[in-house]
């Protein structure tokens, strides 16, 4: 007689999680399956969706801000019948996506900015980025969202159901890359899609500085370097947090580890900071190496030209050292950039995935 017993109904996280209904894959459709079940995951999660929801909301709500100042100062110039001088512009903003706590840079970016070239628009920039760190909130969820994997033991069912390790670390940090981009793409969207409709700038007149020569940058080249750089810089960070998950194996832990993280960042670049100006060398050199610097650089879109101490002649026999602008740094800054990513990366995800190789997840 004909056994009628029906199977039970398979569902999509019963083939991702791997449990004893499910046939185990090997080999390339395993990373596929994962990357398919981090995804699946991500789009059923209310705290992802919620942060989705505030990057639309906060992007819409800048612009609106902006416009209105906008406004104001052209209803201003009209009335007292003098030259219109805008103060906000779309490119202002639209790394913002990007910004995470970085205050002690972003201050000391911004007093080299205004020391050098005396420009406001940089400065305003840098600060507002510095302030508006809608990108840190993206971070966040990397370590909630991974960090469950440890608590649900979801990991463990992976390995049973044939999944290699290192195929579940890489899977997770695909996954990762994936999310980050799907905030920026809505940052993105938003900023430029709503601010061009209300007819705001996409720059401002002298927003980036003059170059040496006296001629202007290329506001669209300098803005479309940075945001390719800066967004090298996002995923390093979203590889460290990511990181630490796979290090601590707890949500808590991995996010207080890599805000610490940062935070020795930016006290290490302090103190080089503080070492250069005391004894009046070129600093700067070794400052473009670190992560602090070139992610205010980059979000002040300031990626041509920093700030050094030379000895100048007083006029009276002696010297002083003031703060002057070195030029051309575009290209070396990039490559450090470019360097200090692969070895943060390559480190932290060399860690992570050690740590994770050795646990016992019996």
């Amino acid at each position: 007689m004909e056994n009628t017993t029906k199977r039970p109904t398979e569902r999509p996280e019963d083939r991702a999680f791997g449990v004893e209904t499910v046939k185990p894959t090997f080999g390339k459709k395993g990373f596929g399956n994962l990357l398919k079940l981090y995804l699946y995951r991500v789009l059923h999660d209310k705290l992802a969706w919620a942060i989705l929801i505030i990057t639309f909301a906060l992007a819409f709500t800048v612009i609106l801000f902006g416009w209105n100042d906008n406004e104001t100062a052209k209803t201003t110039a009209l009335q007292n019948g003098t030259q219109v001088n805008l103060t906000f512009s779309i490119s202002m903003i639209s790394l913002s996506c990007f910004s995470t706590p970085n205050q002690i840079v972003s201050l000391l970016s911004a007093f080299n900015n205004l020391a050098t070239q005396g420009n406001t628009h940089s400065v305003y920039q840098t600060l507002f980025n510095s302030t508006l760190t809608i990108g840190f909130v993206s971070l966040i969820f990397i370590s909630a969202f991974f960090g469950r994997e440890w608590h649900n033991r979801t990991l463990r069912n992976q390995i049973l159901s044939g999944h290699s390790r290192f195929q579940i670390f890489l899977a997770s940090f695909a996954a990762t890359a994936i999310w980050c981009l799907v905030g920026v793409a809505i940052w993105e969207i938003v900023v430029w899609g709503f601010g061009s409709a209300l007819g705001v700038p996409a720059f401002l007149t002298g927003q980036y500085g003059s170059y040496k020569d006296g001629s202007f940058y290329s506001y669209g080249g300098t803005l479309a370097f940075s945001f390719f750089m800066e967004l090298l810089i996002y995923l390093t960070y979203a590889a460290i947090a990511l990181s630490w998950v796979y290090i601590i194996g707890n949500s808590w832990g991995a996010l207080g580890l890599f805000v610490a993280t940062m935070f020795a960042f930016d006290i290490f670049f302090a103190i080089i900071y503080g070492v250069g100006v005391s004894h009046y060398n070129t600093y700067y050199q070794f400052m473009e190496c670190l992560f602090p610097y070139q992610n205010s650089a980059y979000l002040a879109c300031n990626v041509d030209t920093t700030a050094q101490y030379v000895a100048v002649d007083n006029g009276n026999g002696g010297k002083y050292f003031q703060l002057k602008a070195v030029y051309d740094r575009s290209l070396i800054l990039a490559i450090k950039t470019i360097c200090s990513s692969i070895i943060l990366i390559g480190g932290f995800g060399g860690l992570g995935y050690l740590a994770f190789y050795k646990k016992d997840l019996k």
